[in-house]
């Protein structure tokens, strides 16, 4: 009965001792999810582009994001991208440095840029954005279009 217990608690140890080394493993592999979304809206935007002249126009305040919503975050990308990507985790409902989830800046006061970003975990003060000059890593939510293609 002692052998058993013995066995059963090792067990326990072994157990606790995995589940915490790849609880890193996780965030890291949602961060790479991330950065694999960021660009694949880049690249769907780029399609938009060649496709219509102009990038994918999203703006709460205008009603043109389907499903309205304040993220100005489109859930589609017009024929290349039908269904655009949410974050790995999906927590949270707005764009504020408490939510994982992917936002957007309004931009229908210029149709040649566009901008998206997401919180990463592992540094959970960086941000990756998507725009017209690829992705960057940023320390803050971007505050403008113009910024959003800016690194740091």
């Amino acid at each position: 009965m002692i052998e058993l217990l013995i066995v059963v608690s090792v067990i326990g140890i072994l157990a606790s001792m995995i589940i915490l080394t790849t609880s890193g493993s996780r965030i890291k592999a949602r961060d790479a999810r991330r950065a694999t979304d960021m660009k694949s809206l880049v690249t769907a935007q780029e399609f938009y582009m060649s496709d219509v002249g102009h990038y994918f126009t999203c703006s709460a305040t205008l009603g043109d994001c389907v499903p309205k919503n304040s993220r100005n975050y489109p859930s589609s990308l017009g024929p290349r991208m039908p269904k655009t990507p949410t974050d790995p985790r999906n927590v949270g409902t707005t764009c504020t440095g408490d939510s994982y989830i992917y936002c957007g800046l309004d931009n229908t006061g210029d149709w040649q840029q566009f901008c998206y970003f997401a919180k990463l975990e592992e540094n959970s003060t960086s941000y990756l954005t998507a725009s017209p000059k690829g992705n960057k890593k940023k320390d803050a939510i971007p505050t403008s279009l113009a910024d959003c293609g800016m690194a740091g």
